[in-house]
């Protein structure tokens, strides 16, 4: 009659360590879904900064400039980050794009 019993406490055991596990998996499943997307977004970041830049630099060359400024940066194997940047006198305005991910950064002089 006792010979049943450590088969069944395995079993039990088993069953309770496996469920953990399995809902331990779901959530790191979950966490790095979530965090993917963040290397995209300080890609797009460093994009609208670097189309900042590109704006102050033309407003050395000619100042009390206006207009738009765009251009765009090879990440690696062929992915492309862009920027456009918005320029309207002191007010400069800069939208980083990378794959599905935007970013903008303003500036006021």
């Amino acid at each position: 009659m006792n010979k049943g019993i450590s088969l069944y406490l395995v079993i039990v055991i088993l069953t309770v360590s496996m469920t953990v596990i399995l809902g331990l998996v779901v959530l790191l499943i979950g966490e790095i879904q979530i965090i993917s997307p963040l290397g995209d977004s300080i890609v797009a970041f460093y994009a609208a900064d670097a189309g900042i830049e590109h704006s102050l630099y033309n407003l050395r060359k000619e100042p009390y400039g206006t207009g738009i400024v765009t251009g765009e940066l090879i990440i690696r194997d062929n992915l492309k980050a862009s920027y456009t940047v918005s320029v309207e006198g002191s007010k400069h305005i800069s939208y980083g794009n990378y794959k599905e991910t935007n970013r903008a950064i303003e500036i006021e002089y």
